[in-house]
């Protein structure tokens, strides 16, 4: 009798042991709410969105929110912001709810349109525009879930303002070097809705003097706050190498014009982001030298509707 009895205690212990290591679920959080964003506090920030900067907890119809601005808020552009959950009433998911954000002047007037969260990775995410002229100072979040709405402000800390919308004269983000005691400055155009970048070199902010290298030259452009993504980038072709203006950048075989991706289309999805924020650096070969632009903070271009042809094929 001994053999069978020495098996139903080993049964009991395996279960045992199987049941400790069993976690019980949170119980203020659902399982399709609990899940938070990995990249809260990372460099890159969630999405290439930009490093996060934290708003403040909000508490609001029984949900709690950490509530984070992604990157920096600056006129002009696309802002992101996300909304993390840390507690919800039981029985409740993101998904029962619908909250709206918009941003407020000092006297808690308004600005510019609500616009409502979609649910990303376990949090609500925002993509405002923020708006031009003297920027809001607070924020006010509102939820409603049947006959519920409440609202909540909350202050914008200085440190989530940052650059406003890129102001180069094809719409890009304008940057400086410096070569042989010569000064020169780079155009760096993202077209977040495809993922591409275009890039111009002159011997003037406004590239009205191009600044030309061989056709062979390759720049390249790298992320410091995104480890592994270094983007080569060529002309688009050596005869006329035009821009996605028509106009044609080959002068004595050398450019001023660049592109990424080219022919070999490599992956270029982490840009292809309305609110992409990062800081990056430029550099390119002249002779035995290499120049670098040193550290700038790369932002999308905003497109006017129907005007980003693409007429070259990725």
């Amino acid at each position: 009798m001994r053999a069978p009895r020495l098996k139903w205690i080993l049964v009991v212990i395996a279960g045992l042991g199987s049941a400790c290591q069993r976690k019980p679920a949170s119980p203020s959080l659902p399982a399709a709410t609990a899940q938070q964003s990995s990249s809260r506090g990372e460099p890159g920030g969630p999405s290439g969105h930009g490093r996060p900067t934290p708003v403040g907890p909000v508490d609001l119809a029984g949900w709690q929110f950490d509530v984070d601005v992604l990157g920096t808020l600056g006129a002009g552009r696309q802002g992101a912001l996300q909304a993390s959950p840390t507690r919800a009433p039981k029985g409740k998911s993101l998904a029962d709810i619908s909250v709206y954000l918009w941003f407020e002047d000092p006297a808690g007037k308004p600005i510019g349109a609500p616009v409502r969260s979609v649910v990303e990775g376990g949090a609500l995410h925002f993509h405002p525009d923020f708006p031009t002229g003297e920027p809001p100072v607070g924020l006010t979040l509102r939820i409603r879930d049947g006959e519920t709405d409440q609202r909540a402000r909350l202050a914008l800390r200085p440190d989530a303002i940052g650059p406003a919308a890129p102001d180069g004269t094809h719409g890009g983000v304008v940057t400086a070097f410096t070569v042989g005691g010569r000064s020169g400055f780079v155009e760096v155009k993202l077209h977040a809705d495809h993922g591409d970048l275009e890039v111009w070199l002159g011997l003037d902010r406004g590239l009205a003097v191009p600044f030309d290298l061989p056709l062979a030259t390759t720049p390249t452009l790298t992320f410091p706050e995104l480890p592994g993504r270094t983007l080569n980038l060529a002309p688009r072709d050596t005869t006329t190498n035009a821009d996605e203006g028509g106009k044609a950048n080959v002068r004595e075989g050398k450019t001023n014009y660049f592109i990424f991706p080219g022919k070999t289309g490599p992956d270029a999805s982490f840009l292809r982001n309305p609110s992409f924020e990062s800081t990056a650096r430029l550099s390119f070969p002249i002779g035995d030298a290499v120049v670098d632009t040193g550290t700038f903070t790369l932002l999308p271009h905003r497109e006017a509707p129907g005007t980003h042809a693409h007429p070259h094929a990725h």
